[in-house]
C-alpha cells in the first residue's frame, strides 16, 4: 500500500527508507542551504494538509500519529469498512452527460470503484420514466433496489435506505443522488482511508449543468 510520511529535522536521520513510501521533510524556519542537502520534497509546516503518518512535532491532519521509536511506526493497517451507498431516484433516467443518463452515470460511478466492500441501495420513489428498468438492466449483486409503494420523496426515501443499511453489516453509510456521481474511481478508497478516528465526512463536490457546463468549483475537503 502507498503511503506518504511526514518527517521534520527530528525523524528526518532516524527514518529508513522503503518503498512504496513518499517521505516529505516538513520545515518550520530551516534555511535554504539546509533544505538543498536534503534528498526529499520539502514543505513548509503551513502549507502541507494531509499526510498518512506523521512522525513531526507539528499538527498535521493524518491517519497516524507516531514517533520513530514505536514498533512498526511506518505501516498503516488496512481498514476494510462495509460502505452502504443510498441514492434516492425519481424519474432521473434523463439527462445526457457523456452520452448517458444522469442515473447510469451515478451508478456506473459507484460500480466502477477500486474499493470494493459496499452494497448500493437504491430507493425508487414512484418513477414513471425508465428509471426501474434501467437499475434492473446492471446485473449486479452489490445493488439492491427497493421501490416506495407510496410518494416519499428524496428526505423519506433516504430514511427507507438507512432503515434497509440497519439490518445490513455496515461500517458506515454514504449518500448520493441519482443526478450526482463520483468524480473518479478512486473517492471510495479515499474515504475508506481516511476515516479513522472520524464519525463524519464532509467531501468537495463541482456543480454542472445539463450540458456538462462546470459552474462552481468547491474544492475542500472537510472531516470531523
Amino acid at each position: 500500500m502507498y503511503v506518504r510520511i511526514a518527517v521534520d529535522k527530528d525523524s528526518y536521520s532516524k527514518i529508513k527508507i522503503r518503498k512504496n513510501i513518499e517521505y516529505v521533510y516538513v520545515f518550520d524556519k530551516e534555511n535554504l542551504t539546509t533544505l538543498k542537502e536534503i534528498n526529499m520534497r520539502c514543505i513548509h509546516k503551513d502549507y502541507i494538509d494531509f499526510v498518512d503518518i506523521n512522525l513531526t512535532s507539528y499538527d498535521i491532519d493524518c491517519i497516524k500519529k507516531s514517533t520513530i521509536e514505536e514498533k512498526d511506526y511506518d505501516v498503516l493497517k488496512e481498514d476494510n469498512n462495509k460502505f452502504a451507498i443510498i441514492v434516492p431516484n425519481c424519474n432521473n433516467d434523463r439527462g445526457n452527460y457523456k452520452g448517458k443518463t444522469f442515473l447510469r452515470n451515478c451508478i456506473e460511478s459507484i460500480l466502477n470503484q477500486t474499493y470494493k466492500n459496499f452494497i448500493l441501495i437504491i430507493v425508487d420513489d414512484c418513477s414513471t420514466d425508465s428509471s426501474v428498468e434501467t437499475i434492473q438492466s446492471y446485473k449486479d449483486n452489490r445493488i439492491e433496489l427497493i421501490k416506495n409503494t407510496r410518494k416519499r420523496y428524496n428526505g423519506g426515501s433516504r430514511n427507507v435506505g438507512i432503515d434497509r443499511a440497519k439490518e445490513l453489516d455496515v461500517n458506515y453509510i454514504c449518500f448520493l443522488d441519482s443526478d450526482d456521481w463520483w468524480k473518479h474511481n478512486e473517492v471510495l478508497e479515499n474515504i475508506n482511508k481516511r476515516l479513522r478516528n472520524c464519525e463524519m465526512m464532509l467531501i468537495g463536490l463541482e456543480l454542472i449543468d445539463r450540458n456538462g457546463v462546470l459552474w462552481q468549483n468547491f474544492t475542500n475537503i472537510i472531516t470531523i
